[in-house]
């Protein structure tokens, strides 16, 4: 067997204790979907999903990677002890198991990294007016929203002044 297969077969054997202990203790699965909410598609977030959907997820939006789990070591830091205990003993193991070849991956990334940040320079494409215009968008629609609860809220001062003069003619005429 291969130190990569060997390394797929242990991080199934850890999905499946972790699996195992999050349907034990419902509420410590609510707890992990709701801190994650902002990391998983909504449809993972559901009642009936499991751990295993959780990782896969996680795995897709590559915040964990095969031996490479800091990510939800730290989530699971926060809110269960157990299943971070289980997940740093595989990584640890994982991580033996494929040797050099974590860091060849984490070195590749570095140089997709540069690759991305290096095609954008020949290009001439700047990232700043990119996120400036974004940002103006977003700034612009805020602002029209904020005139539009002004407009709302000068409407429903003027109704309330009218209601009120219209109650102050009422009394006064009843009184005449």
């Amino acid at each position: 067997m291969s130190d990569i297969s060997g390394a797929k077969d242990k991080e199934s054997v850890m999905i499946i204790q972790l699996r195992r202990i999050f349907q034990r203790e419902p509420d410590k699965m609510k707890e992990l979907q709701l801190r994650l909410r902002h990391h998983l598609p909504s449809e993972i977030l559901q009642p009936e999903r499991e751990f295993q959907d959780v990782f896969d997820a996680l795995t897709l939006k590559r915040k964990i990677s095969l031996g490479e789990y800091s990510f939800l070591c730290d989530v699971f830091s926060e809110i269960y002890f157990e299943a971070e205990k289980i997940t740093r003993e595989y990584q640890a193991i994982i991580i033996n198991l494929l040797g050099q070849q974590i860091s060849e991956q984490r070195h590749d990334s570095l140089v997709d990294k540069r690759e991305f940040n290096s095609t954008l320079y020949r290009k001439k494409i700047d990232c700043s007016k990119i996120v400036g215009d974004v940002v103006n968008k977003y700034v612009l629609e805020i602002d029209e929203e904020q005139k539009c609860r002004e407009i709302v809220s000068n409407m429903a001062q003027v109704a309330l002044q009218a209601k009120k003069h219209e109650s102050g003619t009422t009394v006064n005429n009843k009184q005449l």
